[in-house]
């Protein structure tokens, strides 16, 4: 068993972590259920960080989609770009054979030329493109120092929830991560569970190479984690709609809590594993 450090992980005593109460968001916590409060030397803006993403299956098969139709068009734009630059070169070789100077390619106007000018435009617009997507993906915001002894439970009440800046920690996961909680939660679905807990997410990470390899260096007895794996999940029985449960809520931010406190940019499989174990 992995021993982790205590991290200020506070849950709302009114909605038990759930975020709402009868399908209506929690008053007093504002619908964010569990935060992680961290507390930093020189922060000026107290912070509490939360796990902000809806999950739900139809999200998920959507999200994928278009991820795919992404990575299918960014390839495409650079595949016309490399097309693009190879014509260049052709090109140039044709004009340095028929004796004309590089300079006065820019006057040159032909099907290569064209193509290639053309290619530019292309090649401009997926820097761009790859920009944009950059941005709108999150990163740990790295302080100047975190203190060794984090904010004590008496210091923060719910009832100072609008003091603290509320940063989503989903946007800081990266893709094999979320494709991992996107997994567990598609086989909980499938098993008709009620909450998505820490075993749904356990079992997917299994299924990452990173995640067998640390298993192979522990020297980890595959079949006996199996038999637990299938004893915890026989003993979960409560269906319905399902839901985050407070745990994985938990988890998600263990796992911020130790890729913050190694200074990632991102919360890998590897953070989630600790989290989870």
């Amino acid at each position: 068993m992995i021993k982790k450090e205590a991290n200020p992980i506070y849950v709302c005593p009114e909605c038990a972590g759930l975020g709402n109460i009868n399908g209506a968001d929690c008053k007093q916590c504002a619908g964010l259920g569990v935060v992680l409060v961290l507390e930093a030397v020189g922060l000026k803006e107290k912070e509490l960080y939360y796990w902000g993403r809806k999950l739900s299956y139809f999200k998920i098969l959507e999200k994928r989609r278009e991820r795919r139709i992404r990575v299918l068009l960014n390839a495409l734009l650079f595949i016309f770009g490399l097309i693009g630059f190879l014509l260049l070169i052709k090109a140039l070789y044709d004009l340095k054979s028929a004796g004309i100077g590089l300079a006065d390619m820019i006057n040159i106007k032909n099907e290569y030329t064209a193509v290639w000018w053309l290619s530019l435009l292309v090649d401009m617009y997926l820097i761009y493109r790859i920009n944009q997507e950059s941005k709108l993906k999150g990163k740990i915001k790295k302080k100047p120092m975190v203190k060794a002894s984090f904010l004590e439970e008496s210091k923060f009440d719910w009832s100072d929830l609008k003091e603290y800046k509320k940063i989503d920690i989903s946007r800081s996961f990266d893709q094999q991560s979320l494709g991992t909680i996107e997994e567990s939660w598609l086989s909980a679905a499938r098993m008709q569970h009620k909450f998505l807990d820490n075993v749904h997410i356990f079992v997917a990470l299994l299924k990452n190479s990173q995640v067998n390899m640390v298993f192979g260096r522990l020297s980890i007895d595959y079949k006996h984690l199996a038999e637990k794996i299938k004893s915890a999940l026989t003993k979960i029985t409560e269906s319905g709609k399902l839901e985050l449960s407070v745990e994985s809520k938990k988890a998600f931010l263990e796992a911020y809590a130790q890729a913050y406190k190694q200074r990632k940019d991102k919360v890998g499989v590897t953070d989630l594993l600790y989290a989870t174990a």
